[in-house]
């Protein structure tokens, strides 16, 4: 509002900044509330920044009781989960995105989150594949189908009352119950998706049956 430049910097550096930063580029910038856009925020605020995801989430250290672990990523999902609870319409990513997100936090599977710091992760990447490579190729599953980019093309101002917040049980009690949730989740969300794609691929061909009316009528 103001149209000011800001100055963030928490006692070390890369823990509370990162997690302001980002929400903060996330409430401001539509482009970040898009799927590849909140990738992009991620490797650019989080990874590419220096936060120290293997001192944090302790990948392979046998140390639990280790004082330097912190759930701060955890945080900053747990947010972004919360603002779309506020605002379902302006994210085109849906809550299996941040879930697949903090699974393979911990997993160990891909590369993506192994190691504090670029450099450290370069020696690495060839020998590990990349999270983002295997969520653009399943991209359906974690599209919102009630995204409406045109609704919400400005500044997001959520309601930071305690009394808005909520408990996200499709994380923390995941592993309670016979079906894992996300599994139910995608099924859901699949569905949506194709049907969504369909309306939109029998309008596509609508307006291009109207745009040849509108040219044969232009000729005669």
């Amino acid at each position: 509002r103001c149209r000011v430049s800001v100055f963030v910097h928490c006692s070390d550096g890369w823990d509370r900044t990162s997690q302001v930063c980002a929400l903060a580029m996330l409430l401001m910038e539509p482009f970040y509330r898009t799927l590849s856009g909140f990738i992009i925020l991620i490797e650019k605020e989080w990874l590419a920044f220096g936060y120290k995801f293997q001192q944090r989430t302790g990948h392979g250290d046998k140390h639990s009781g280790d004082e330097q672990r912190a759930p701060i990523f955890i945080q900053f999902v747990d947010t972004v989960w919360q603002i779309t609870n506020q605002f379902p319409c302006a994210f085109e990513f849906n809550e299996a995105l941040l879930l697949a997100i903090l699974h393979h936090l911990h997993s160990c599977l891909f590369g993506t989150f192994f190691c504090d710091n670029e450099k450290e992760r370069l020696a690495v990447k060839g020998n590990t594949a990349s999270l983002w490579a295997e969520i653009l190729q399943h991209r359906e599953k974690y599209v919102n189908p009630s995204y409406s980019s045109y609704m919400h093309s400005h500044a997001l101002y959520p309601v930071a009352s305690i009394r808005r917040l909520q408990f996200w049980s499709a994380y923390y009690s995941r592993w309670k119950g016979r079906t894992h949730s996300t599994e139910r989740y995608h099924y859901g969300v699949s569905g949506i998706f194709q049907v969504c794609q369909s309306l939109k691929d029998q309008c596509d061909a609508l307006q291009s049956r109207l745009d040849e009316q509108q040219v044969d009528d232009m000729d005669d």
